[in-house]
């Protein structure tokens, strides 16, 4: 079950500059928990989160896992990101949709490589 977050444009330098992003190569050995309104469900370890600002899905990377503390859900992700792009626009959402897509609509990229 992939998820999608979206990210308000104002804040998607200082989000791209906690690293592990589709540009920074290998894992940076941190991982990286995010906080999100609810539980989702069947969520597992290897599903993805995608992350859209700006009217568009920007990137997806695999969750790693899950956590809970002083009851709040985070999932948590460590590298293995890579672009994603849709041809549909994406609206502005608080807390977390279910990926709404089939994955054959999405064009892949790998840091300045063209589309696979």
């Amino acid at each position: 079950m992939d998820i999608v977050l979206y990210i308000p444009e104002r804040s998607w330098e200082r989000f791209l500059a906690e690293g592990d992003t589709p540009n920074d190569g290998e894992w940076s050995g941190l991982t990286h928990p995010h906080c999100l309104s609810g539980r989702p469900k069947n969520l597992q370890r290897g599903d993805h989160v995608y992350f859209a600002s700006g009217g568009e899905v920007r990137y997806r990377a695999p969750i790693f896992g899950t956590a809970e503390h002083n009851g709040r859900f985070y999932l948590l992700r460590q590298g293995g990101a890579e672009w994603v792009e849709l041809d549909e626009p994406v609206r502005p959402f608080q807390g977390f949709r279910y990926r709404w897509w089939d994955l054959d609509d999405e064009v892949h990229y790998q840091g300045d490589d063209q589309a696979t």
